[in-house]
């Protein structure tokens, strides 16, 4: 039986969706493997998953990048987007640049958003209309997901969340850092395949 030109595109998008889940599955299953290799210095400061945060962070970035310069309908919006992916990576190194840039520190991030919103505003009938677009496809309702996981996360690792529920006697701080930087890290992998989906969707309207 042949299927529609409708159906095929239902079809590669459902196929797409399995293949992320996949992956996100696959990340969990590193991530507990990653943790019996470096214990408790899995989740500390400049650790094994912040290394990993900060590179899905920034392929993402690049990846928004490419399909600003590839897909022209959408170059605002995916200047804005690899923007604040950049500003999230400055996020992360927070220390570093405390250290130093100790007046500044990783504040300077705001300055790649910024850009992105001029990109916006000088191509802002563009930007309208691959804006709302964008609101309608998968790829936006994926980024939905990051947001939840890392609210998720910053509830879960709330320090006074911890301390009622285990008691003061344990090492709050450590249990914090498990559940934030846990779902941070799967949260970014999410929007690293958000960025990909985004690809398939903007060519789709191309």
């Amino acid at each position: 039986m042949c299927l529609s030109v409708s159906e095929k595109e239902t079809f590669f998008q459902l196929l797409r969706q399995v293949v992320y889940l996949a992956l996100m599955a696959g990340g969990a299953f590193v991530l507990r493997g990653v943790t019996g290799h470096y214990l408790k210095d899995t989740f500390w400061e400049f650790g094994i998953v912040e290394n990993i945060q900060l590179a899905l962070l920034l392929l993402t970035a690049v990846w928004f990048t490419i399909n600003a310069i590839a897909l022209k309908q959408g170059r605002g919006l995916f200047s804005l987007l690899a923007g604040i992916c950049l500003l999230a990576a400055c996020r992360e190194m927070d220390n570093y640049f405390a250290e130093k840039l100790p007046i500044i520190g990783w504040k300077f991030g705001y300055s790649f958003p910024l850009i992105g919103l001029a990109i916006c505003f000088r191509d802002r009938k563009q930007t309208r209309s691959s804006l709302f677009y964008f609101l309608k496809t998968p790829a936006f309702q994926m980024m939905c997901l990051v947001g939840l996981l890392l609210i998720i996360g910053e509830t879960l690792g709330h320090r006074p969340l911890i301390e009622n529920v285990l008691g003061t006697k344990i090492d709050s701080r450590a249990v914090r850092r498990i559940f934030e930087e846990g779902l941070e890290l799967m949260a970014y992998l999410l929007l690293m395949l958000s960025s990909v989906e985004c690809s398939f969707n903007f060519l789709k309207k191309k």
